[in-house]
């Protein structure tokens, strides 16, 4: 059996939500949580990204825009990410990254148990190799923030670590922090400014944005920000404190920090598989509804005492997916 950072980050927040979703391997019919997608879109945004200094003025016509909107939980969602990604390569066009590899699967072998993962990229940095990591959060990225602390103890780029086939020089996170604004209500003067210079031009700025009489039909008539106008305050804000939103640092892992990792992944799988002997796969309310995410999957089933078995019938509204990791359904490469 092999094992990933996303299924054993399961196990450790709940042993029923393992059980449900990695040895039934049940999936509800329904999309996944927000907070998954959007990380997902964010992923195959660069998955698909071939954006370029010439292309800038298309940007939004090209293959990563349209994985967003493949991919994105929802319009608003598709907005945010859409906007994010042109500010990304905005901000960062003087410091590009120099990738080696970008995007591959591996499977290792560590301390006797076999562990699968997907890297997002080998970068080189002055003649050393390293690991990137893309992260979105919804922590606060400056430098006094707990959130890099933490990253010293992340288990996923620690297996990444120890299984990419040689030792990482250093650990580089390119990290976007989620919008913390949504749409809003339009005040009167914006409303009156608005309506006034679309009826004489035809057409009025929000922000750096040009709209057309019938983009503002309904905001003007509901006195609300349509995606479109909220997208244009995002950029604006974007712009006006980037550091918000972006931020790639160096997270030190010593042969202390690696050898710590590995004694407590192969202590968890051992605990683990203990628990999955003895039937101890037991519930954890305090993981109903974590931090940044929505609530657990199968938390209708829980809270209504339904506990299916392997080899019973899907409950209704999931269904049982092919692989066991579906983040790595094709072979290692």
């Amino acid at each position: 059996m092999s094992y990933t950072n996303t299924s054993l980050s399961t196990a450790r927040s709940c042993l029923t939500k393992y059980d449900f979703g990695y040895n039934q391997q049940l999936e509800p019919d329904s999309a996944d949580a927000e907070a998954l997608q959007v990380g997902q879109a964010w992923h195959k945004a660069f998955d698909a990204d071939d954006l370029d200094d010439e292309d800038l003025h298309n940007q939004f016509l090209m293959a990563p825009y349209h994985a967003i909107e493949r991919h994105a939980p929802s319009p608003l969602w598709n907005e945010k990410l859409r906007r994010l990604f042109a500010a990304y390569h905005w901000y960062w066009r003087d410091q590009p990254l120099n990738l080696e590899r970008s995007e591959y699967k591996f499977s290792a072998e560590i301390g006797g148990i076999e562990f699968e993962g997907q890297i997002d990229g080998i970068p080189v940095i002055d003649g050393r190799r390293g690991i990137l990591e893309r992260k979105s959060t919804v922590d606060a990225l400056d430098a006094e923030s707990s959130f890099w602390d933490r990253l010293r103890l992340d288990v996923q780029v620690g297996v990444y670590s120890l299984g990419c086939g040689f030792t990482p020089a250093f650990i580089l996170y390119d990290v976007m922090r989620k919008p913390t604004i949504n749409p809003k209500r339009l005040t009167k003067a914006e409303i009156k400014r608005m309506g006034a210079q679309v009826r004489i031009d035809g057409v009025t700025k929000y922000y750096d944005d040009t709209f057309t009489a019938e983009d503002l039909e309904a905001p003007l008539e509901e006195g609300r920000e349509s995606i479109a106008l909220y997208g244009a305050r995002l950029t604006a804000d974007i712009g006006n404190r980037p550091g918000t939103y972006f931020a790639r640092r160096e997270v030190p892992r010593g042969a202390q920090d690696m050898k710590t990792l590995q004694d407590n992944l192969i202590a968890q799988i051992r605990v683990l598989e203990h628990a999955q002997e003895y039937g101890l796969m037991h519930r954890n309310p305090d993981a109903c509804a974590a931090r940044g995410y929505s609530q657990c999957t199968f938390f209708g089933l829980c809270s209504n005492n339904i506990r299916p078995e392997e080899g019973d019938p899907a409950p209704d509204g999931f269904h049982r997916r092919e692989h066991r990791h579906p983040e790595l359904a094709q072979p290692a490469d």
